[in-house]
């Protein structure tokens, strides 16, 4: 949740979701790897910067949980 949360108002790289989110690069990179399966996230690379960005599915879960 806090990943989705971090995600809500833009998409960002891996380096501002580890900032904003507190967890260092490797546990932020396997969990967007699980959201991104559950199609919760999507991965963008453009000019090999690579993004991620909250899908339909991730702003449900988000409401949800609440």
């Amino acid at each position: 949740m806090c990943i989705l949360n971090a995600l809500k108002d833009d998409d960002t790289t891996i380096e501002a979701l580890s900032f904003r989110t507190g967890l260092d690069t490797g546990m932020l990179i396997w969990h967007l790897d699980i959201l991104e399966y559950g199609l919760c996230v999507r991965k963008e690379v453009d000019d090999g910067k690579t993004s991620y960005k909250i899908t339909r599915e991730g702003k449900v879960v988000e409401y949800i949980d609440h």
